[in-house]
């Protein structure tokens, strides 16, 4: 009877031993489980906030602005005063990504020799790049009528300047394809094709087989220059110089242009050279501005209008033009443009 009630308790010792390892085996086997699945959890998690980051692109801010000459008056004032024609924008302009001026003048150590025309226009060309460096100017358009006043040598001494100080420039060039070839810039993933092109005093501006210079109206070498820039960028800009100078409205050579060049894929067409503020439009749902005005420029104190110009403010994002913002700035005497709201106007 005593082996069998020995055996009996054996049995049980055995049995709850058993039953304990299970449990503890269910139990660590359950917290591992835990622990992996908050550890998929974090990860996912971490995934999650990965591609968050990656899928937001910063917008882009890119100001455009009318004529721009640092001659005449300004560079007089400049030289006297130690001046800086951006002085009073040019806080706005550093909270730009970049900043587009049409550069009408010729910036060149080289003399050359002044065409034989009524107005030729020459800035210095230390002072003006320090202005364009502190203003944040970051790309210049020179396909207009006076950036070849002084002849081919000193317009390609002008691009070796540009080149030298990193300005991007388009619109003319050293051969007939360079000219006519978009110029790029690629930001926050996306690309932006600029073009130029110039319809005054061609005969002194024009770029041939010969000579360095400008691009102009031709239908055969402007477009494919737009063919390259949808194949390599997903916003394209294009900067003509032309018009009548102070008409305030544009004329059928303008209009017929503007929409041919929005046929082509522009996304933004910005004119020049009339000196005055133009009017803009929509076509194809696409924004054409025909002139600016001037920016920087003196000598248009006769005319009430040729003081004031516009710049814009273009907000780029995932590759499409968000939002235009106008402002209005007004020139002193000297040539220097001033917010005409005059809270945003810096060093006063």
């Amino acid at each position: 009877m005593k082996k069998v009630i020995l055996g009996f308790i054996v049995f049980i010792i055995s049995l709850s031993l058993t039953l304990l390892f299970l449990n503890n085996k269910k139990a660590l086997t359950d917290q591992a489980t835990d622990k992996e699945v908050i550890s998929l959890n974090k990860q996912i998690e971490v995934e999650e906030i990965l591609v968050t980051d990656e899928d937001t692109i910063k917008p882009i801010k890119l100001l455009i602005t009318g004529d721009v000459s640092t001659s005449g008056l300004t560079v007089e004032y400049m030289v006297e005063t130690g001046a800086t024609p951006f002085q009073f924008v040019e806080n706005y302009f550093n909270t730009a990504d970049i900043v587009l001026v049409n550069s009408e003048m010729v910036l060149a150590e080289e003399e050359g020799y002044p065409q034989n025309k009524p107005y030729t226009l020459r800035g210095p060309v230390d002072a003006t790049m320090n202005a364009f460096t502190n203003a944040n100017v970051s790309i210049v358009s020179i396909a207009n009528n006076h950036s070849s006043d002084f002849g081919p040598d000193a317009f390609v001494n002008m691009l070796d300047i540009f080149e030298e100080n990193n300005l991007k420039y388009f619109g003319g060039g050293r051969t007939v394809s360079d000219t006519f070839s978009a110029e790029f810039i690629e930001l926050n993933d996306t690309v932006i094709a600029f073009i130029g092109v110039n319809e005054s005093e061609t005969f002194f501006t024009s770029v041939n087989n010969n000579r360095a210079g400008g691009a102009y109206f031709n239908e055969s070498l402007l477009k494919p220059a737009f063919d390259e820039a949808k194949l390599k960028a997903g916003i394209i800009i294009v900067m003509p110089h032309w018009g009548i100078e102070h008409q305030p409205t544009s004329n059928s050579f303008q209009q017929e242009w503007a929409h041919k060049f929005i046929d082509w894929g522009a996304d933004l067409v910005v004119g020049s050279h009339p000196h005055i503020i133009q009017e803009s439009e929509y076509y194809q749902d696409t924004p054409i501005y025909y002139s600016l005005g001037n920016f920087v420029f003196s000598g248009f104190s006769w005319i009430e209008t040729g003081q004031v110009g516009l710049l814009l403010e273009v907000e780029i994002e995932n590759d499409e033009i968000k939002s235009i913002n106008e402002y209005k700035v007004e020139l002193t005497y000297q040539g220097f443009p001033k917010f005409i709201d005059g809270s945003m106007n810096g060093n006063e």
